[in-house]
């Protein structure tokens, strides 16, 4: 009984994805310029491209697994066609011989390629976790990692003051040193005066510098915090709540309302992307095609509808790009450029190019709500979510940690980082600000 693979075929007729062919036989090349190139390896995932020149004859196309007599592909193309294999087997080569059978000079082709998937990430985290709060409503807000000893969070936690009586300045920094957690009431500078405020979003470069939004952006230098009252420069109601730095010289800061500025070097620029709704996350990553960063911004408004928007970012401007296929709000976005792409929130939606106008939903990945997504690798990411949720994907399948019984499954998780095997969340839970971090083994 023939074996057939889960596919998903892409005709286009220009393709610009990013070859890494990794065949040992030569292309073959031949008047209907047939020819077969590995395109992309993920660990359970591979894309075939096949070339078969501009004639628009209608071919038949047979793939076969050598080493697997029960397995082939067979389609009928008449143009260039990107393959989707999916299911394959991790840290596992196939070889695959490639028969065009009709051509413009009616005589078969043959391409033969082979390639090696991922291997998978471990499973495996040690996990601890801290309350923060005396009293009234605390929560930490977002976290950051340079290094394992390391760890910035912000947040708006009440504690007692020295002499155990209430205080009206929030605690909006707590920095991770190795061993033990501690909390500053951190005053930035506002019109001549220090004024305590929550912070809400924070992010470090590879140099270790900070960013903070906290309304109007904040930097942190040295052991005070400099406000830039953007204010002055785009009108009182600018607000921005979430901040990602691309590189030193380069971050982007979104908020509520539509409210997106980038910072290039000192210059600041609203990016004005035409809607109302709230930024809930930006990532950027590395184009090698492109040679700059790739920029990435996802927008909704939760509570109140489904409607989701998309952007890709540059230091100038905001350009809406396809959100076809999310049909519910997305909170979180993370990606490896021309690679994977994940948005996370009611559902899971991929796709593997920017450039696919179609993102495709995940099922029965889980049921809670999500708020966040970071990866190390296309074969090991983190998502985090409501009611405790935390789930791990090492190439080939999910897990949860929320029935581990390793911390209160009762928390909102709403940001988090993951860096050199390191995961850091935080959230809130009644009164209590949390931190988790994981620590993989």
């Amino acid at each position: 009984m023939q074996k057939l693979f889960s596919i998903v075929l892409v005709i286009t007729s220009i393709i610009y994805l990013i070859s890494c062919d990794n065949s040992t036989t030569p292309k073959l090349k031949s008047e209907s310029g047939f020819d077969v190139v590995v395109e992309d390896v993920h660990a359970s995932e591979a894309w075939l491209e096949i070339k078969v020149g501009t004639t628009n004859v209608t071919s038949e196309v047979t793939l076969n697994f050598i080493n697997q007599p029960d397995s082939v592909i067979r389609l009928t193309i008449n143009n260039d066609t990107l393959i989707h294999l999916k299911d394959l087997n991790p840290s596992s080569t196939y070889n695959i011989s490639c028969e065009l059978s009709e051509t413009i000079d009616l005589q078969a082709l043959q391409k033969e390629v082979n390639f090696t998937t991922m291997d998978t990430t471990s499973h495996e985290f040690e996990w601890s976790y801290w309350e923060f709060g005396d009293y009234a409503s605390s929560s930490l807000s977002d976290i950051t990692i340079i290094d394992e000893n390391n760890i910035w969070a912000v947040g708006d936690v009440n504690v007692y003051d020295s002499t155990g009586s209430t205080d009206p300045k929030p605690a909006n920094v707590f920095h991770w040193d190795g061993e033990s957690w501690t909390s500053f009431k951190a005053p930035v500078k506002f019109r001549g005066y220090d004024t305590f405020i929550p912070f809400y979003g924070i992010s470090s470069d590879a140099n270790g510098d900070i960013w903070v939004a906290a309304g109007s952006p904040i930097k942190k230098e040295s052991d005070r915090w400099k406000l830039n009252d953007l204010r002055d420069y785009f009108g009182p109601v600018v607000f921005y709540n979430i901040v990602h730095q691309v590189t030193p010289e380069q971050a982007y800061f979104g908020g509520k309302n539509g409210n997106l500025v980038s910072l290039t070097g000192v210059y600041w620029k609203q990016l004005n992307p035409g809607t109302d709704l709230h930024f809930y996350d930006i990532w950027g990553d590395y184009n090698n095609d492109l040679g700059d960063y790739e920029v990435i911004a996802v927008a909704g408004n939760y509570m109140y509808s489904r409607e989701v928007r998309v952007y890709s970012l540059s230091a100038a401007e905001a350009t809406e790009i396809s959100s076809e296929g999310i049909i519910k709000s997305v909170a979180g976005i993370w990606f490896l450029s021309d690679r994977k792409y994940y948005a996370a929130g009611s559902g899971i939606y991929t796709k593997h190019s920017v450039n696919d106008q179609y993102w495709e939903r995940q099922e029965g990945i889980t049921e809670f709500r999500l708020y966040d997504v970071k990866g190390q690798s296309i074969n090991d990411l983190i998502m985090c979510g409501a009611l405790g949720e935390i789930i791990h994907y090492n190439g080939k399948s999910w897990k949860s940690f929320r029935e581990t019984g390793d911390y209160p499954n009762d928390y909102k998780l709403i940001k988090m980082d993951y860096r050199n095997d390191i995961i850091s969340l935080v959230g809130y839970n009644g009164d209590k600000g949390i931190i988790i971090i994981g620590r993989k083994m």
